[in-house]
């Protein structure tokens, strides 16, 4: 019987890939795709098996595999488990829905969502580039958010030398600066991350958080007190006090009138 996937080992100063897919179209569009709009990218190996998959990853690890999730006979976390040291960099392929998405957004991970996007792909690329490996404390989180995504309680903030898993209820409050967002813990611990704090505020939509100003996003279970003097400021559990913007002063009272 003929294999169904390929392997070549030329220009071996490329960033080489391997795509692993059930679905023949995505691994020969994705394959396409990557030829046109990022020419870094060699692949060395495509399959739409997933158990011919492991044997090229375990035989030649790549920089970075292409991976879809829900593959017959053994799904895409099946395939990871079983390579054991992930030495190298996942971007998931994936159909799934905007709920699910957000599983991929708590566990800082990397997909694509099909029929993939060119310049998603790019972007993609290029931030895949900058790391070095897959940290199974975030492939543990998206399992779990995927298998209940209504109890999403954990969220990875990338650092520069890893991810920081952190349950969402230690976060007292996020703050602003420029293209990135400063959170500030319950243990006194903070950390800068690279996403601005409006993606922060839509990431954690439904977890008790409000925006109080442009600059401020606040975990409402931490508000100690609020303050009424020229204005309107609150009192968080760690004593800092931040500034309610003129517009969500209503908003704010709005929320402990029900309380």
């Amino acid at each position: 019987m003929e294999k169904n996937w390929t392997t070549n080992s030329n220009n071996m100063n490329s960033l080489k890939a391997i795509i692993i897919d059930d679905e023949p179209d995505c691994v020969r569009v994705l394959e396409l795709q990557l030829a046109k709009h990022c020419p870094e990218v060699q692949v060395i190996g495509k399959t739409e098996i997933a158990e011919e998959g492991l044997v090229m990853l375990l035989k030649t690890p790549p920089d970075l595999l292409f991976l879809d999730i829900e593959m017959p006979r053994m799904n895409g976390f099946d395939l990871l488990e079983k390579v054991g040291n992930l030495n190298f960099q996942v971007v998931f392929t994936t159909a799934y829905d905007r709920y699910a998405i957000r599983a991929f957004k708590f566990s800082a991970l990397d997909y694509l969502l099909k029929p993939i996007d060119p310049a998603e792909l790019k972007a993609t690329v290029a931030r895949a580039a900058q790391k070095e490996h897959l940290v199974q404390q975030q492939l543990d989180l998206l399992k779990q958010q995927l298998l209940s995504p209504k109890l999403n309680s954990k969220l990875a903030l990338p650092q520069l030398n890893g991810y920081i898993i952190t349950d969402i209820e230690q976060i007292i409050y996020c703050e602003s600066d420029s293209n990135y967002t400063r959170f500030f813990m319950k243990n006194k611990e903070q950390y800068l991350i690279c996403r601005t704090l409006g993606e922060i505020e839509n990431l954690l939509e439904g977890h008790h958080f409000f925006r109080s100003h442009k600059q401020f996003l606040v975990n409402i279970n931490e508000i100690s007190r609020i303050i009424r003097d020229d204005g309107m400021s609150v009192e968080m559990s760690n004593h800092k006090i931040l500034p309610v913007s003129r517009q969500k002063t209503e908003a704010v009272k709005n929320i402990f009138n029900r309380a």
